[in-house]
C-alpha cells in the first residue's frame, strides 16, 4: 500500500509555561508557534494508509502508541527534562473517508484543538478532527 502524507495542526488553549511541545518518538520536545491569543499552534504530517480494518493507519515521527489507539503526545517537561504531564491527542476519531478528502483535495490538512491544561487523553474541542482548506 502506498503511504500518502498528510499535514496536521494542533492549537492548544491554555498551553502550561515552560518546555511545552509536541514531541517526537526521540522524545524531543517541538515547542510549535505562540499564537497571538497565547494559544499554541504545531504543523506536523504524518504518513497515511488504510488499515486491513479499513481505518487510517498514521505513522511518522510524531505518531505514537498502536495501531488501534494512534496519538500525539503534547509534553510539559520541566528544565533537568522530568515530565511533568503529557497531553494524548487520539487520531482514532479520523476516519478513512475523511483521510480522502484531505488526499483529493491539495491544500486540505486536518486541524484540532485541545486544553492545555488537561492530562492524559484529553477531549478533543469543538468538532475534533476537522478537515481545513487553505481556499
Amino acid at each position: 500500500m502506498i503511504n500518502n502524507i498528510i499535514r496536521l495542526q494542533v492549537v492548544c488553549i491554555h498551553p502550561p509555561e515552560g518546555i511545552f511541545g509536541l514531541q517526537n518518538k526521540q522524545e524531543e520536545i517541538v515547542e510549535g508557534e505562540l499564537l497571538p491569543e497565547g494559544q499554541r499552534l504545531w504543523t506536523l504530517e504524518l504518513k497515511v494508509q488504510k488499515g486491513e480494518d479499513g481505518n487510517p493507519n498514521f505513522t511518522g515521527a510524531f505518531a505514537h502508541g498502536t495501531v488501534k489507539e494512534r496519538f500525539l503526545y503534547l509534553t510539559h517537561k520541566r528544565e533537568d527534562n522530568t515530565i511533568i504531564k503529557r497531553i494524548k491527542i487520539h487520531l482514532k476519531s479520523i476516519s478513512w473517508a475523511q483521510v480522502e478528502t484531505v488526499l483529493e483535495n491539495p491544500g486540505s490538512y486536518f486541524e484540532v484543538s485541545v486544553d492545555g491544561r488537561g492530562v492524559a487523553s484529553v477531549p478533543l474541542l469543538g468538532d475534533g478532527w476537522v478537515v481545513c482548506t487553505n481556499s
